[in-house]
């Protein structure tokens, strides 16, 4: 009986989560669908559950991660491959 309980608070919870999260969502309504995708990834909730939050297919919100995914790899390689900064000499 009590873990029927248990079971019910969790899902209140999680929608309570949700509503809160589409509530923040609508605060940014000028920022890309890509954008919101990275946000609600940063915050743990999966490529479902963005689908959902955000009225697009579950793939849709997984092909965005693969192109944040690949865009931070390139940043971090570009990070890495620093060019020397060359001094100019001036004559005083």
């Amino acid at each position: 009986m009590e873990n029927n309980f248990e079971k019910e608070i969790l899902k209140k919870i999680e929608i309570i989560i949700k509503l809160l999260t589409v509530s923040s969502l609508s605060s940014l309504k000028e920022e890309k669908q890509l954008e919101k995708i990275r946000t609600l990834n940063e915050v743990g909730f999966s490529p479902k559950d963005i689908a959902e939050l955000i009225r697009t297919s579950s793939n849709s919100v997984s092909v965005a991660l693969n192109k944040l995914k690949k865009k931070n790899e390139e940043k971090k390689e570009g990070e890495d491959i620093q060019p020397e900064v060359k001094e100019e000499k001036t004559n005083d």
